[in-house]
């Protein structure tokens, strides 16, 4: 199950205002470890990797627009598909998904 929670303003003052992608990746209940990737569409042939933290997060900051993102564990047996978000600017997204949902077996 793929989630996202509703852009939260980070700062009243636009000219000091953070743009940011929050994305959070678990196994059942508990926080997995792995990698979550960021790329600007299907065209897109690098996306930008960055591995999860031990809360099971990463944060990108990148440009409001429109992104695509996913997560992996660190076995990459469990792989979620890319999903659209949109940030917009001096909001920062979060979006979090259960891994376990993806996982292959074998």
């Amino acid at each position: 199950m793929l989630l996202a929670c509703a852009p939260v303003r980070s700062n009243d003052d636009d000219s000091a205002c953070a743009t940011g992608l929050r994305v959070c990746a678990t196994m059942g209940d508990a926080p997995s470890a792995g990698s979550a990737f960021l790329r600007a569409g299907s065209d897109d042939t690098a996306p930008l990797e960055s591995p999860l933290g031990d809360d099971g997060c990463v944060a990108f900051s990148p440009a409001a627009g429109s992104w695509e993102w996913r997560a992996s564990d660190d076995s990459t047996s469990c792989v979620s598909a890319y999903e659209p978000v949109e940030v917009s600017a001096c909001e920062t997204v979060e979006v979090s998904v259960d891994l376990a949902q993806w996982c292959m077996d074998g």
